[in-house]
């Protein structure tokens, strides 16, 4: 059970409701790691360059993003559906399934449009 941090999670596999439940929605890439000692065995903490936003405005173009365990590589490139932790530059999944691919843009820009 991972450590919870910066508020609720959204407790649900079904892509809109995550979409419509999240504060952002945006396309970023990894561009480093964030380094740290003793780092999360239930997470993953990287910085992303934004490429867009398809729901809300993200006011920091390489924001701290907290991606769900995984294996993620610097330069790939994802939508995520996040809630801000604290601070405009610092965010979280909205849920454990928020992280989707590139591929998924079209399906997601038709959800959010609705």
């Amino acid at each position: 059970n991972p450590l919870l941090i910066g508020g609720d999670y959204i407790h649900s596999t079904d892509m809109t409701e995550i979409l419509q439940g999240s504060d952002y929605v945006i396309e970023v890439v990894i561009e480093r790691f964030f380094d740290s000692s003793d780092p999360p065995e239930d997470r993953v903490v990287a910085y992303c360059r934004v490429l867009s936003e398809l729901k809300g405005e993200v006011d920091c173009e390489t924001p701290l993003v907290v991606f769900p365990q995984g294996k993620y590589e610097v330069g790939d490139k994802y939508i995520v559906a996040v809630s801000p932790i604290d601070s405009d530059s610092f965010f979280k999944m909205s849920s454990l399934n928020s992280v989707y691919s590139i591929d998924q843009k079209d399906k997601i820009i038709s959800i959010l449009s609705k």
